[in-house]
């Protein structure tokens, strides 16, 4: 690659089709399980086949509103999407999209330098691989 790995640069989280925040430190995750069946005296599996997809996620962001816990308390909420620009927003550079995200848990760390961060966690039921399209 010329110039060097990717820097992470971007990443939003949408409500709707209104961005809600931005989020820095996020995390992404693919995890699919596999499914083996053996049968007696058999060394490799009979069956062998993709099983459930996980897509989770974990992220921070710099400042504090109650947007977040209200959403993961009340649980009344759809359309949450998280999308993010590894290489910033550049035409054609690849973005993330992970759509119908139910948020799993947050949290508040309040530091003695007076930094304080809202962390966030979640599920999505979709990822899609795509590129930036300026508006």
């Amino acid at each position: 690659m010329v110039g060097g790995p990717i820097r992470g640069r971007a990443a939003v989280i949408e409500y709707g089709t209104t961005a809600i925040g931005k989020v820095k430190n996020i995390t992404l995750t693919a995890t699919e399980d596999v499914i083996k069946d053996y049968s007696m005296d058999q060394v490799t599996p009979e069956v062998l086949a993709p099983g459930d997809l996980t897509l989770e996620f974990t992220a921070e962001k710099l400042w504090v509103d109650s947007v977040y816990v209200n959403l993961l308390l009340n649980q009344t909420y759809t359309g949450i999407s998280i999308i993010i620009y590894p290489a910033g927003k550049n035409s054609g550079e690849t973005a993330f999209t992970l759509t119908n995200v139910i948020l799993s848990r947050w949290n508040l760390t309040a530091d003695k330098d007076g930094v304080v961060l809202s962390g966030i966690r979640g599920e999505g039921q979709t990822l899609t691989v795509g590129v930036y399209v300026p508006p």
